[in-house]
């Protein structure tokens, strides 16, 4: 007699909500690797930048339902390694490290490694440190989150579509660029999150954000720089008590 396995209740489905999140988040990276090599930059970025926001989710998912674990958190670094230290990397080589060979893919392995660096680090140093580098509440970051320093990496190419800066023909500028983001992921310098910014500035910080969000609308690649320098200009900026 065949016994059939009962399915089992809807709640327990929630388990998967916050992975799911973290899988489309990791098939968003692959996808923005793959269209890097088909020169397609715009649809490329819009890959990692969707990769970003279901990364901004899917930790927020899983508290509020309440199946948080450690096999969920391993997946999301994973998931952010590829996301955010191999694609961006990916990327900035075909976008204009290629014509100078091996110092150029040189340079985009020091961006990829230093963002497995920073996440083996994250992973290691236990729950209590990894909540403060995570930016938990309103802690801030220790060093450049791998988010953010994606979208910090692909900066020059931000420049060249909303301001019409040619950075593709200027190989060494991106080069050292990428590899100065990549240090500083590594680095143990303070940097602001946006729940600490919240803490911070109140009203202020939730203004700029929906004004900058207004304006992605109009100009997406115009304010996707901006908002770069806003981050860069809060670098080191220190929690007070």
């Amino acid at each position: 007699m065949v016994r059939f396995t009962t399915i089992p209740p809807p709640r327990s489905w929630r388990h998967l909500v916050p992975n799911l999140m973290t899988c489309l988040a990791l098939a968003a990276g692959m996808t923005a690797m793959r269209l890097a090599l088909l020169g397609e930059w715009r649809d490329s970025i819009s890959f990692i930048v969707a990769a970003a926001g279901l990364d901004a989710l899917d930790g927020p998912a899983a508290r509020l339902l309440r199946v948080d674990s450690r096999f969920g958190a391993q997946l999301d670094s994973l998931s952010d390694l590829v996301c955010f230290g191999i694609a961006p990397a990916c990327l900035a080589w075909h976008w204009a490290l290629m014509p100078v060979g091996m110092w150029g893919w040189v340079c985009a392995l020091i961006f990829g490694v230093c963002a497995a660096l920073r996440l083996a680090r994250f992973n290691s140093a236990g729950e209590r440190a990894a909540s403060a580098a995570d930016g938990a509440k309103s802690r801030d970051f220790v060093g450049v989150p791998t988010p953010a320093a994606a979208g910090l990496a692909m900066m020059p190419i931000f420049a060249h579509f909303g301001f019409s800066i040619d950075t593709a023909d200027k190989p060494i500028a991106v080069g050292g660029w990428l590899v100065l983001i990549g240090v500083l992921m590594v680095s143990r310098l303070n940097t602001v999150s946006l729940a600490g910014a919240a803490r911070r500035y109140g009203m202020l910080s939730w203004l700029v954000l929906v004004g900058l969000a207004l304006g992605a609308f109009v100009a997406p690649w115009s304010v996707l720089f901006v908002l770069g320098v806003i981050y860069l200009v809060t670098l080191g900026i220190r929690k007070t008590a």
